[in-house]
């Protein structure tokens, strides 16, 4: 395996096939590479396409055909994207980074009604969450202070005026903490905390009707919109959950049914849908009540648990940030039994690898800015090459780590350091299998194998 011993900075090749389909066939002309998206092996010589074998080929380059329909004046057409020279003497590693789907922080509060997990209920006591939150954008933007949310609800005397079963009074704590959260999340206001809260039932659903379930919502068609909750003039309370949030309630659930931990919480539970207050007559939270899909909190319906889901964070028009993720921590401030009311976190954020939008800006901070014969900063140019990176798309990535030697004035040798990346759709099988095949049998017939992983 070559070594790369060099304080240059490491140049980088961004090319994104696009089309599924095979690479080109050997003998084709560089110039003959017109189709958008389509990749080729080609020898550094001949401008020929290959299928590349050391002893005949032992300098590459890849190449990636490109349309020129927005490339408008006075842009210079750009028909074809190459690499560097791939110097099969000085290759140091290849590695593929497989895409993976981003995850939302889950937090759950609460265990199943006779456990020791489950919230305690008592009278004439303030119950009281902390809700701080952290990453990357909240510590941009919020300097040296670490926001932070603390919902509290203050419960009436059971003892006197009900509800009459400790069920019932959970039922009723639970409903009017969920709702106080809601209304101090984005699900309220643009500017409110980046948080979903959802009362959930036992279980049995014991009392209730919505039909909605977790499983449910994680299985959801895109742009699915959900009622989690009622506000105080009986409107509905919406949420529209995003694919890694539906992946989060997924993987959440399993790691509880895994634990075992809190009891009986599982995709079929149900949500419980706070209505706090008698609702107006006429609004959605009456018709609801009317339907038996919500209830009166502590009338009927048996919330159990707690689910937060951490959103993530909005991001601007013109937005160079890569992270979006949210994590919280909870603590339970007040009113709550700290030495047994169960609270666990049960699923982490991730950034994910291979998002379209991560490589999109990479794309435009690297190697988009070397396609111009001025200095330009990001964003600021209004003529520019359309990126080939679909900030939308899931991408699996091919990093080729190499170097080229040049000659320096004193006549000693000196490495120039480059990287070529090629980005594949995750499910474009046809075009990640052809290059897999050619290049894994580029590298076996080198001098020195380097390391690859795939």
């Amino acid at each position: 395996m070559a070594t790369l011993q060099s304080n240059k900075v490491r140049i980088d090749k961004i090319l994104v096939a696009d089309g599924n389909a095979p690479l080109a066939t050997a003998g084709t002309k560089l110039s003959a590479l017109t189709t958008h998206g389509k990749l080729g092996f080609y020898n550094q010589s001949t401008n020929l396409a290959t299928v590349p074998l050391f002893e005949t080929d032992p300098v590459i380059f890849i190449a990636q055909g490109q349309s020129t329909t927005n490339h408008t004046y006075p842009l210079t057409p750009r028909p074809q994207e190459r690499s560097m020279p791939i110097d099969g003497e000085r290759v140091v590693s290849v590695y593929k980074t497989a895409y993976s789907a981003p995850t939302n922080n889950v937090w759950v509060i609460g265990d199943a009604n006779g456990q020791a997990g489950e919230i305690n209920v008592a009278d004439d006591t303030t119950y009281e969450l902390t809700i701080k939150f952290d990453g990357r954008r909240v510590d941009i933007l919020n300097g040296r202070n670490q926001p932070a949310i603390f919902p509290q609800f203050t419960t009436p005397d059971y003892s006197s005026n009900g509800p009459a079963t400790e069920v019932l009074q959970r039922d009723h704590l639970i409903q009017n903490l969920v709702f106080e959260v809601q209304q101090q999340s984005v699900l309220k206001r643009e500017s409110g905390a980046q948080i979903v809260v959802l009362a959930v039932a036992d279980s049995a659903n014991t009392g209730n009707t919505s039909g909605i379930t977790l499983s449910a919502i994680a299985a959801s068609p895109a742009g699915t919109s959900f009622i989690v909750g009622y506000n105080a003039d009986g409107s509905a309370v919406n949420w529209v959950p995003t694919a890694s949030e539906k992946l989060s309630i997924t993987n959440a659930i399993a790691q509880i049914v895994t634990n075992g931990v809190p009891t009986g919480l599982t995709g079929a539970n149900e949500l419980v849908l706070p209505v706090v207050i008698n609702p107006p007559a006429g609004s959605t939270a009456a018709a609801a009540i009317s339907a038996g899909t919500a209830a009166l909190a502590g009338t009927s319906t048996n919330a159990t648990y707690i689910l937060v889901i951490v959103r993530d964070d909005s991001t601007a028009f013109f937005d160079r940030i890569p992270q979006t993720k949210v994590s919280v921590d909870i603590g339970l401030r007040q009113g709550f039994n700290v030495s047994t009311v169960h609270i666990s976190e049960v699923e982490y954020a991730f950034e994910g690898t291979g998002v379209g939008r991560h490589w999109a800006l990479a794309y435009d901070e690297s190697d988009a800015l070397r396609k111009y014969d001025t200095s330009q900063v990001p964003g600021e140019y209004a003529i520019q090459y359309p990126s080939p990176v679909d900030p939308t798309a899931t991408y699996n990535s091919y990093t080729i780590t190499h170097s080229l030697p040049v000659v320096t004035s004193a006549g000693t040798v000196s490495l120039n350091p480059y990287e070529t990346i090629v980005l594949i759709e995750s499910g474009d099988t046809v075009t990640s299998a052809d290059f897999e095949d050619q290049l894994r049998g580029w590298l076996d017939s080198l001098p020195v194998v380097p390391a690859y992983n795939f």
